[in-house]
C-alpha cells in the first residue's frame, strides 16, 4: 500500500504463546515500537486482524524515517494527532494514485517512501546538477 503513518496503537493477537507474545512486547517497548492498545480509531485502514498492522505501520516508520511517537502519543496510541490526520490524507493520496493514475500492466505501486526516502517531509527537489564536465562526458561517450 503506501506510506501511511498513521492511526491506531497496533493490537497484541489474542491466540497463541502468551509468554512468547509478552516477550515480544517486552522487546518491543524497549526499542521504542510498542503497540499495546487493540486495534482502535481506524479510520483508513482495513486491517481482518490487529496484529496486521504491524508491518502497515512499521513500513511507515521506513518510508518516514520516524518512530512510533512521530505520530502516536505514547500514552494513548489511538488518540488523533496532527501528524495522524495528514497521515490520513496522505494515505487517500496514494490509494488514489494507485488506482487512478498507475493503472497500466505492471505499474509501479505508489507508496511512503515514493516522495519521503526515508525523511519526515516529503523531498520534492531534484538532487543538485552534476558539473558541466560530467555532462559533457555522458554526452560523447
Amino acid at each position: 500500500m503506501v506510506c501511511f503513518f498513521l492511526l491506531i496503537g497496533l493490537g497484541i493477537s489474542c491466540g497463541g504463546n502468551q509468554e512468547a507474545q509478552q516477550s515480544t512486547i517486552e522487546e518491543d517497548r524497549r526499542q521504542g515500537t510498542a503497540f499495546d492498545n487493540p486495534a482502535t480509531n481506524l479510520q483508513i485502514l482495513e486491517v481482518e486482524k490487529p496484529e496486521d498492522l504491524r508491518p502497515i505501520m512499521r513500513a511507515f516508520n521506513r518510508g518516514l524515517g520516524v518512530d512510533c511517537e512521530f505520530c502516536h502519543e505514547e500514552e494513548d496510541f489511538a488518540k488523533d494527532t496532527e501528524h495522524k490526520e495528514r497521515a490520513r490524507n496522505m494515505i487517500e493520496i496514494v490509494r488514489n494514485l494507485n488506482s487512478e493514475a498507475f493503472t497500466w500492466p505492471n505499474a509501479p505501486r505508489a507508496t511512503c517512501f515514493m516522495c519521503h526516502r526515508g525523511h519526515e517531509e516529503p523531498e520534492f527537489e531534484p538532487p543538485p546538477e552534476e558539473s558541466a564536465d560530467t555532462d559533457t562526458r555522458r554526452r560523447s561517450g
